[in-house]
């Protein structure tokens, strides 16, 4: 453990097998002594593994209040960690667990009425703060758009003059459901129709979304970019006119905000 620019980072585990997301332990003398020696007066959860854990004991050891947020519909992630014939099981025991963070807590925040909802299923019995995701609306203007770095996307790209370009941006996991735009472009757009859908983001799902196109015999008008450095996506949005998404997981996507920020 150590102290940097106010932030206690946390030893853990890469987990590669989930978008090379990191575990830490639970249980650390060496974390309680940190937050021990910062006295807070409130200890705010936004993950509900390992480090979430380990706050909700904290705080119970410290005396503080804890303020919850859930960010993410779980139940469309399950898959990562059981097999199919196990989910059903596997959902009642996250439901109770998602549900004894909640109890557990003295107030609960969560991006949109989604979370409320979810929290009802778990019959959690309690009430939901919707606080929105925010989008630093300056940084995604309009008027900060490089146009002519547009101008030199859409040529790699081979995007044409007048075609209409829809676009995806995020994680390219099963969970947000870009099989379905891709399933949605083979039946409803025809090539005449001149729209083209562009997908900005990486992933475990990313090669089988990649065959699926190419199955669907629309590999011509799908564009798979990759990961995107946040600094250079307003422009990627840029050479969108509509912004696309069929993800039911997200509980207010910010990628979405982002997109609607530029004017899509």
């Amino acid at each position: 453990h150590y102290i940097e620019d106010g932030v206690l980072h946390c030893p853990a585990h890469t987990l590669k097998r989930i978008y090379n997301m990191c575990l830490a332990s639970p249980v650390s003398s060496a974390r309680l002594h940190y937050l021990r020696e910062f006295n807070p007066d409130i200890i705010h959860l936004h993950t509900e593994f390992s480090v979430g854990l380990s706050g909700l004991a904290i705080a119970k050891i410290l005396k503080v209040p804890v303020v919850y947020t859930l960010h993410t519909m779980y139940e469309d992630y399950l898959y990562y960690g059981a097999p199919k014939p196990f989910i059903p099981m596997v959902r009642i025991m996250s439901r109770r667990y998602f549900k004894y963070f909640a109890q557990h807590s003295q107030a609960v925040t969560g991006p949109s009425a989604k979370v409320q909802e979810y929290l009802d299923e778990c019959h959690a019995d309690r009430k939901v703060n919707v606080v929105p995701n925010p989008v630093e609306l300056d940084k995604f203007s309009p008027d900060k758009v490089n146009w002519d770095h547009v101008a030199q996307l859409k040529q790699k790209y081979g995007f044409g003059e007048g075609e209409l370009i829809a676009g995806f941006c995020g994680r390219l996991g099963r969970e947000k459901s870009v099989d379905v735009l891709l399933d949605y472009f083979s039946q409803e757009v025809k090539r005449e129709d001149g729209i083209k859908l562009m997908i900005i983001g990486d992933g475990p799902s990313r090669p089988e979304l990649v065959e699926l196109s190419q199955k669907l015999g629309i590999s011509d008008l799908v564009t798979f970019v990759g990961a995107v450095d946040h600094n250079e996506i307003l422009d990627y949005y840029a050479c969108l006119d509509v912004y696309v998404t069929a993800s039911l997981s997200d509980t207010n996507s910010i990628s979405m905000l982002e997109g609607m920020a530029t004017g899509l």
